[in-house]
C-alpha cells in the first residue's frame, strides 16, 4: 500500500478536456483517465473516490481521492476561505500537529473568548479588515489626543 503522503500531489493548472474524457453512454458517466493524469495520480488510482460540487456561480466541479486501500467513507466538506479560495476537508483528515508557541497562543486566544474578553468577527476581505484597523487606530488616536489635552 503507498502511502499518500509520499506521492507528489497534483498541483498547477489541468487541461480537463486533454486529460479526461467522458462517456455517456448507456446511461450512466464514466470518466476516463487518461494516462498522463493516471501517472500523475500513481497507486492511488486504483481506488478512487468521488463528489460532485456546485458552486453558486454554476460551475461544477467533481472531486478524486485516493483511498489507499479502500473506498473512502464519509463526507466532504467545503468551506469558502477567500473570493475564489475554497478549503476541502474529508472526514477522517488528521487534525495538522502544531508547535508548542502555537499551541500556547491558541489556548490563550480560547481563555479570552470563553471569558469574554475577545470577539471574533466574521470572515473578511484584506480590505474590509484594513478599513476596520484603520477606524480602530483613529478611535485610539482621538482618545490619545484627549488624553494629551489634559
Amino acid at each position: 500500500m503507498t502511502d499518500i503522503a509520499e506521492l507528489t500531489p497534483i498541483t498547477g493548472d489541468i487541461a480537463a478536456s486533454a486529460d479526461v474524457t467522458i462517456n455517456t453512454k448507456g446511461g450512466s458517466v464514466t470518466a476516463i483517465l487518461k494516462k498522463s493524469l493516471r501517472d500523475r495520480l500513481g497507486a492511488l488510482s486504483d481506488h478512487l473516490a468521488g463528489a460532485a460540487l456546485q458552486f453558486a456561480s454554476g460551475q461544477s466541479v467533481l472531486l478524486l481521492a485516493g483511498a489507499g486501500s479502500g473506498a473512502l467513507a464519509g463526507a466532504v466538506r467545503v468551506r469558502k476561505t477567500g473570493q475564489n479560495r475554497f478549503e476541502i476537508v474529508l472526514d477522517g483528515d488528521e487534525a495538522e500537529e502544531i508547535d508548542e508557541v502555537t499551541a500556547t497562543f491558541l489556548r490563550l486566544k480560547k481563555d479570552q473568548f470563553e471569558k469574554g474578553l475577545l470577539n471574533l468577527s466574521e470572515p473578511m476581505t484584506a480590505v474590509d479588515w484594513r478599513k476596520q484597523m484603520d477606524a480602530d487606530l483613529a478611535d485610539v488616536r482621538e482618545v490619545l489626543a484627549e488624553v494629551d489635552q489634559k
